[in-house]
């Protein structure tokens, strides 16, 4: 079980961990099998343009709440961060994420949300109650002005 420190956006947060003994770590996690929007991503929800970054951001933050969090490594990604599905009582924070639309299925990592995505896509909740750019594509786009 690990406290969740910060939220740092949809699909990562950052964790303490009690090692024993007095020492804690700290550890940044990276949710698998989901990508969130970033943190400067807009889309447009009933016509009007919204920071959904920051949206996407809230509603991981909301459900996890005051809860510890449990996390399970399965990888880790090119930037060292340990790749993991979390839980928080008996809620799968990668599947909520996905379930509510606030996160994609990261297909080209994982197929596992897929049910998800296709249940928020088709209730239109989430992201999918508007207009958005899938966050790899805002990021290939951003790197492409510099």
């Amino acid at each position: 079980m690990a406290h969740v420190e910060r939220v740092i956006d949809g699909d990562t947060i950052l964790v303490e961990i009690d090692c024993g003994f007095n020492i804690r770590a700290r550890q940044r996690l990276r949710l698998r099998g989901i990508d969130a929007p970033e943190m400067k991503q807009e889309c447009t929800f009933d016509g009007q343009i919204q920071n959904c970054g920051i949206t996407a951001r809230n509603a991981l933050l909301k459900v996890i709440g005051e809860k510890e969090v449990r996390c399970e490594e399965i990888d880790r990604d090119r930037y060292g961060r340990v790749v993991a599905e979390c839980f928080a009582d008996s809620i799968n924070l990668n599947a909520y994420m996905v379930r509510e639309g606030w996160a994609l299925a990261y297909i080209k990592y994982s197929k596992a949300y897929k049910k998800e995505e296709s249940v928020a896509r088709s209730e239109r909740i989430g992201l999918w109650r508007g207009i958005f750019t899938p966050p790899w594509d805002w990021r290939r786009s951003r790197r492409s002005r510099h």
